[in-house]
């Protein structure tokens, strides 16, 4: 009994080891790009592949529920022993499963844009130009909500600032704007559209 749960155990260890050590290989190779991205009801390929995986890890699980190790004869075994083993496997099935859909995940078209994304935003977070930006549009803002008027130099001076400003920064700032405009506590005075 000894010998062949420690024979399927040490299978489904390197099992598992092996497929996430394999994905995290495939995550960290720079393939991003020439990932082909299908249009219609085609899936993306990533998504082919941890469906190929997915299908393998149960596929090989459940053969190892089924079959004993190789060169171990089957030893009499009481029911609990055999639902701890199986409730190991099972465990060991869903952790390299939940692993693998984690380290797609993070590697899809969507996640990467995300991580850019929050790149940029921090190099100009951390930018001088950024703080100088932000303090400057948040004045002429705050300025235009006590004096209860927008002018075109107010558009100017926010408009120069914005390609310094994060979405974030940007986005609060319209939200202290664009509902004291809409309330009519600020008069818009440009001659054009008032952005």
């Amino acid at each position: 009994m000894t010998q062949q749960k420690n024979g399927r155990w040490m299978t489904a260890m390197a099992l598992g080891a092996g497929i996430v050590l394999g994905a995290g290989t495939v995550a960290w190779m720079p393939h991003a790009s020439t990932v082909p991205m299908t249009t219609g009801n085609h899936e993306p390929r990533y998504d082919q592949q941890f469906a190929q995986l997915e299908q393998a890890v149960t596929a090989l699980t459940q053969s190892l529920e089924r079959s004993p190790a190789p060169d171990v004869r089957p030893e009499p075994t009481c029911a609990p022993a055999q639902s701890r083993d199986t409730m190991t496997e099972q465990a060991l099935a869903k952790i390299v499963r939940e692993e693998l859909r984690h380290a797609l995940a993070q590697w899809s078209p969507e996640s990467q844009q995300a991580r850019a994304e929050e790149i940029a935003n921090a190099q100009i977070l951390n930018s001088p130009e950024n703080q100088v930006a932000y303090q400057g549009a948040s004045a002429v803002v705050r300025t235009a909500i006590a004096a209860k008027r927008w002018t075109d130099e107010d558009r100017q001076a926010l408009n120069d600032a914005l390609s310094q400003l994060t979405k974030e920064q940007y986005q609060e700032l319209m939200e202290l704007l664009l509902p004291a405009i809409n309330r009519g506590e600020i008069k818009v005075e440009t001659a054009g559209p008032f952005l």
